[in-house]
């Protein structure tokens, strides 16, 4: 259905209000990332050296061992701030098109292998795509992640791919989405949903209900960059009781 006139400029100007966030964000990760890592090199490895010289029995060991826990995380969080800034900003080496279909396929049978499941996936897509690899399979596993938090304990995620002929502009989600021929990822889980105080917010860096470290509100963050980088986008809808994220990508 198209978009209407007023409804896709609103969502168009909200779209371009996003990526000056994103932007000022990325460069923001980008600086953060490597100062602290200079900051965190010293405390890892001084709380080590003092770890070493403590006896198990001594009563400031837990102590110590959770200021190393917490280097380690807070690691683990600037990688992911990394993975961000290189989602925007990929390198500009023009990228092969790939098959979506088998792609996606792989991915999933990774993340299945790897804990995620049970991930179900139905690829009718038949299209190539021009993205990074290594990015999309970053974005997928992060909107799997997202997926299988969301869900309650043993449901299934699907994934689908599927070919989409838009003859005119559409708004899906809130998101403007271009005239063209476009490769469709759904992903899908039948979890309670984003919040609604998060809803006009989920995608942008840093914007999480979670805690700890998975709470870093980075993985639909990192997924949305990918799409724009590859000149596509990325939706969340609710519809019935499914939450999906839906990516577009341009057919090669």
């Amino acid at each position: 259905m198209t978009a209407d006139p007023a409804e896709l400029q609103r969502a168009e100007q909200a779209l371009a209000e996003a990526r000056r966030r994103t932007d000022a964000l990325a460069f923001f990760a980008r600086r953060m990332t490597h100062d602290l890592s200079n900051f965190l090199t010293v405390i890892r490895t001084y709380s080590e050296l003092v770890l070493a010289d403590t006896p198990p029995d001594s009563p400031i060991r837990p102590d110590l061992e959770e200021i190393g826990q917490a280097a380690d995380a807070t690691v683990t969080y600037m990688q992911r701030a990394s993975a961000f800034g290189r989602a925007l900003y990929p390198p500009v080496t023009p990228s092969a098109p790939m098959p979506l279909d088998g792609f996606v396929i792989a991915v999933v049978a990774q993340a299945n292998a790897g804990g995620l499941g049970p991930i179900d996936v139905e690829a009718t897509s038949e299209a190539h795509v021009s993205a990074p690899a290594p990015a999309l399979a970053e974005a997928l596993q992060e909107l799997l992640r997202n997926a299988r938090t969301a869900s309650p304990d043993g449901a299934i995620v699907s994934v689908r791919t599927r070919r989409v002929q838009l003859d005119a502009p559409v708004v899906d989600g809130a998101v403007p989405v271009a005239a063209g021929t476009w490769a469709v990822l759904e992903i899908v889980d039948r979890g309670a949903g984003i919040p609604p105080e998060l809803a006009e917010s989920a995608c942008d860096p840093f914007v999480t209900s979670q805690t700890g470290v998975r709470g870093a509100g980075l993985g639909l963050a990192i997924a949305r960059a990918t799409a724009w980088a590859a000149n596509g986008q990325l939706a969340l809808v609710r519809e019935g009781s499914e939450t999906i994220a839906r990516v577009y990508l341009p057919v090669s």
